[in-house]
């Protein structure tokens, strides 16, 4: 179904990063996810049906997850 009064969904990138190293039985790692923190407009769809005359214009969307900066540590033994 169309509907003109949403808006098109944006072409988008999504760049994660990860660098690790394994010595022994240990892993540590360094992780960015989202690195350029995008976020635009994905899905967006109206609230509930509309009806003519009906003033609620409230939209939902979804999005990345906000830029995420982490640490890994595991160890086997």
């Amino acid at each position: 179904m169309y509907d003109p009064e949403v808006p098109d969904e944006p072409a988008n990138n999504l760049l994660n990063m990860k660098i690790g190293v394994r010595f022994r039985g240990m892993d540590g790692s360094l992780f960015v996810d989202n690195v350029a923190d995008a976020h635009p407009l994905m899905s967006t769809f109206h609230v509930g049906q509309r009806s003519p005359g009906d003033a609620d214009h409230r939209y939902f969307s979804n999005t990345f997850t906000p830029r995420t900066i982490g640490v890994r540590l595991t160890a086997s033994f």
